[in-house]
């Protein structure tokens, strides 16, 4: 694995404060710090425009940065953090980890999907629930992404970090059992006109429903069984 190593100029600055930050930007450089074991923090100043192209690799963040300083000798580094204008965007302020080649660090790494599910072409639904994990390894070993085929993944299945196929020397550094990716069945309902139809609809031979009235009898019907009698008794013409 091939290491992306980058370098950036960088200035001990004297001046703290926002007054001093304030009066930097203005220069056209930014305020930013290197951490590192076993000296205090390294107030240092960066060219803004020259950190982002330091960090323009396939491992972006994980990039390893030579700081060349002006005092001081150099110092080997990883953009740990940083801070931007929230309207425009641009870099305020950015934190240095210093790191050596020999010594293991723990970095968040991309996780990129490949391959195409059993379960979607079974209908079902592919859906990334991660999309970072944390590992830790040398930073000569820090993987630009971590590839996972989900060939395999049929329907109802997921796929934790624990299954994980990592490269050599590099290891899970956060929680092992969290889940990367499931294929879930689709969920489907009946259109509301059917729904609302069956219900509506009586069963055959059923009683009317409590408070139906009767139908009432046709026109004429009531008039003609009062009048039957009267015929029946009438004599016959000799």
């Amino acid at each position: 694995m091939s290491l992306d190593q980058t370098s950036l100029k960088g200035t001990i600055r004297q001046q703290g404060g926002k007054g001093g930050a304030r009066r930097l930007r203005n220069t056209g450089k930014i305020p930013a710090v290197i951490y590192g074991k076993g000296h205090d923090p390294v107030a240092v100043s960066v060219d803004p425009l020259e950190l982002k192209a330091a960090i323009a690799t396939p491992h972006k963040f994980n990039t390893v940065i030579t700081v060349k300083l002006d005092e001081g000798g150099d110092k080997l580094v990883l953009l740990k953090d940083y801070q931007q204008h929230p309207v425009s965007r641009q870099l305020l302020h950015a934190d240095f980890q210093e790191v050596r080649l020999d010594r293991q660090v723990t970095v968040d790494v991309p996780v990129v999907l490949t391959g195409k599910a059993a379960g979607v072409g079974d209908g079902g639904i592919l859906t990334q629930v991660k999309r970072v994990i944390s590992i830790t390894c040398l930073p000569g070993a820090i993987p630009a992404t971590v590839e996972v085929d989900v060939t395999s993944l049929k329907i109802g299945a997921s796929l934790h970090e624990n299954e994980l196929t990592l490269p050599a020397g590099v290891k899970l550094g956060g929680n092992k059992n969290e889940t990367i990716a499931t294929i879930s069945i689709p969920e489907t309902e009946a259109p509301a006109a059917a729904a609302a139809a069956t219900a509506a609809a009586p069963a055959a031979g059923a009683a009317p429903a409590a408070g139906a009235k009767a139908a009432a009898p046709a026109a004429g019907a009531k008039d003609a069984k009062a009048a039957a009698p009267a015929a029946k008794a009438a004599p016959a013409k000799k």
